[in-house]
């Protein structure tokens, strides 16, 4: 049997390469590439699309009928051939999807207040029903992670290379899941300051020791949550964020802005809150004068 590809997403994947399945669910399955260790997704038909992925057509078998972890696979020439069921995927035909994030620049003007408060006031909604049943561990990660923000937002204005390290360092595999909290964080971050190039006077000096750091410390987290930090630090992220931030810097209206917040919010169980959560802090710093006389100011604790 043949099940067809519609889609795949830049990075472009090898094209020819054998993998293991990593892990399957209901909408996803993770594939182990073999020679590099690289994760690459495959998808049930979605609107939310993710770097470096292949979306299959619409089938009514679930990906578990169809897959199963340490299933060995090959892939040549557009077709990929499942293991032990000699299934085929046939990718010949689908089309390609950019996730490389343009050259896009926010400035005061285009993140107006009206935009931030509504993002602010968006994100604490989606906070406050996060904390109805929290344990004290969970608070305790929360804390963690509210700090670990704001010391990545300090060092950006203080254009503190040593302090950055140190923020990534607190936020890299915090929390748990496929993507911990703190990876998620930092995926946000990393978009937030790569559009938004009046936070520093060495926009790309910086950017560069800051995404250099993150590598640094890549192999601290899961191989599934290293994948998207990798391709975040190359510049490359889910549809739901390039539609956002693209929304922003072509001055589209706030409806149309709080939109693509809400479709971004929709990712996992809180990936897309704390994707946000680091969007939010790194655009945030274009109210650094604000931040700085402020010496509360907290991400986390703004939202409650």
């Amino acid at each position: 049997m043949t099940i067809y590809a519609y889609c795949h997403t830049t990075p472009q994947l090898p094209s020819a390469f054998d993998a293991k399945v990593h892990s399957v669910f209901n909408h996803a399955v993770n594939l182990s590439l073999q020679k590099t260790n690289h994760i690459t997704t495959i998808l049930k038909a979605t609107d939310i699309l993710y770097p470096g992925c292949l979306c299959l057509k619409e089938t009514t078998r679930t990906f578990r009928d169809i897959f199963h972890p340490g299933q060995l696979v090959s892939y040549n020439s557009g077709k990929m051939i499942l293991g032990e069921t000699g299934e085929r995927i046939d990718t010949s035909n689908a089309k390609l999807i950019d996730c490389k994030l343009a050259h896009l620049t926010i400035s005061p003007s285009q993140y107006s207040l009206t935009i931030y408060e509504m993002l602010s006031a968006l994100m604490q909604k989606h906070i406050t029903h996060r904390f109805k049943n929290d344990s004290k561990l969970q608070i305790q990660l929360q804390i963690k992670l509210e700090y670990g923000l704001a010391c990545l937002i300090t060092a950006v204005i203080e254009q503190d290379n040593a302090l950055a390290l140190n923020a990534i360092r607190q936020l890299v595999a915090l929390g748990m899941g496929l993507t911990p909290s703190g990876d998620d964080i930092l995926v946000g971050f990393l978009a937030g300051l790569r559009t938004n190039q009046e936070l520093i006077a060495d926009h790309e000096t910086f950017l560069q020791k800051f995404t250099s750091d993150v590598l640094l410390l890549l192999n601290h987290t899961n191989v599934i949550s290293q994948q998207y930090l990798l391709h975040a630090v190359n510049g490359y992220f889910s549809t739901a964020i390039i539609a956002l931030l693209t929304a922003i810097s072509s001055g589209k209206s706030i409806t149309s802005i709080e939109e693509c917040a809400k479709k971004l919010l929709t990712i996992g169980h809180t990936s897309g809150v704390d994707i946000l959560a680091g969007l939010f802090g790194a655009l945030s710093i274009l109210y650094k004068s604000h931040i700085i006389s402020n010496k509360q100011f907290s991400i986390f604790n703004h939202w409650r």
